[in-house]
C-alpha cells in the first residue's frame, strides 16, 4: 500500500509590518505588532520544516526502514573502500589547527594502518564531516567509538585495590580507601604534585 502525505491543519499566518517597540505600546491583554511579527517569523519556520519533512516523507515513502538503512550502509561501506588517507589526514589537521610536519608522510603513503589509526582522529571526522554524509550509520557507529581500546587501566587499578585491601586496613574508611587507591594508581601525582596521570 503507498503512503500519501495528508496535509497538516495550518493557521494563515498574518503579514504584520514590523513597528519599533520602543514606541509602541500594549493595551493590558493585546500584544504588540513587535510580538506579531515574531510569530510570523515562527510560523515561517515551521512552515519551512513541515516542508522538509514533507520532502524527507515523499522520498522515503516507497522504501522500507530496513531498506533505507541497508542503502546507507552500503554507501558508507563504499566511501571507506576509496578512503584517501593521506588527504583526510592532510584536511583533518588543517581543520583542527595541528602543524602536518608531524606526520610521517611516507608511512601514510604506504599505507600503514597502525600509524594512521594513531594520528587520525576519528571522533573529530564523525563530528565534523561523517555526521553530515552518513546520518543513518552514525546511530551504529556511535557505541562502538564508544569502547575503550584497551581496559589495562582499569585492570591496573584493580590490581592496586589489591595491594590496600589486606587484613590491616579493614578499618578505612571508603573515602581514605579511595584516596590511596588514587596515589597508588597515579604516581605521577606524588613524585611532582601535578595533575598529569599515567594512561
Amino acid at each position: 500500500m503507498k503512503k500519501t502525505w495528508a496535509e497538516p491543519a495550518t493557521s494563515s499566518a498574518e503579514t504584520v509590518v514590523p513597528v519599533d517597540p520602543s514606541t509602541e505600546e500594549a493595551a493590558p491583554g493585546e500584544s504588540t505588532s513587535a510580538d506579531l511579527f515574531s510569530t510570523s517569523k515562527l510560523d515561517k519556520l515551521k512552515k519551512h520544516r513541515l516542508e522538509k519533512k514533507k520532502k524527507k516523507f515523499l522520498s522515503s515513502s516507497n522504501e522500507t526502514k530496513e531498506e533505507r538503512i541497508q542503502k546507507a550502509f552500503d554507501e558508507y561501506l563504499e566511501a571507506a573502500e576509496s578512503f584517501d588517507a593521506e588527504k583526510e589526514l592532510k584536511d583533518q589537521y588543517k581543520r583542527m589547527g595541528k602543524n602536518i610536519s608531524e606526520v610521517n608522510w611516507q608511512k601514510v603513503s604506504e599505507g600503514c594502518l597502525l600509524y594512521i589509526s594513531s594520528k587520525f582522529d576519528i571522533l573529530e571526522w564523525w563530528n565534523s564531516i561523517g555526521t553530515a554524509k552518513h546520518p543513518d550509520v552514525l546511530a551504529a557507529a556511535l557505541p562502538i567509538l564508544a569502547l575503550p581500546a584497551s581496559n589495562a587501566f582499569q585492570e591496573r587499578i584493580f590490581s592496586t585495590c589489591t595491594w590496600y585491601d589486606d587484613p590491616l586496613n579493614q578499618s578505612l574508611k571508603s573515602s581514605r580507601f579511595e584516596k590511596r587507591v588514587l596515589l597508588g594508581a597515579n604516581k605521577d601525582l606524588r613524585k611532582n604534585g601535578k595533575g598529569s596521570s599515567t594512561s
